[in-house]
């Protein structure tokens, strides 16, 4: 595996474990807890987040998956953003 190969499964891995952790698949406890080589967060999940870092979040997550043409996903997360802005 060349670098761009593991720059690319760093990347990967780490999108995905937000996804999971932002839709409340998963928490931080189960996510380093799963049986796999990569952990990667985009943030640091020990600090809390403001909203508009949230949604900066699920913006870079929604841009990420209509890349890789996973629509579904993104359809989760445009929900998710909207609950978020909707929030006081």
């Amino acid at each position: 595996m060349n670098e761009y190969e593991e720059q690319e499964l760093l990347i990967d891995a780490s999108m995905q474990s937000a996804y999971l952790m932002l839709t409340g698949k998963v928490n931080l406890e189960e996510l380093l807890n799963r049986d796999t080589n990569i952990v990667a967060l985009p943030w640091d999940p020990r600090k809390k987040q403001s909203k508009k870092d949230s949604i900066k979040d699920i913006d870079m997550l929604i841009d990420y998956y209509i890349e890789k043409e996973e629509y579904e996903k993104c359809a989760e997360l445009v929900e998710l953003k909207k609950d978020t802005v909707a929030k006081d």
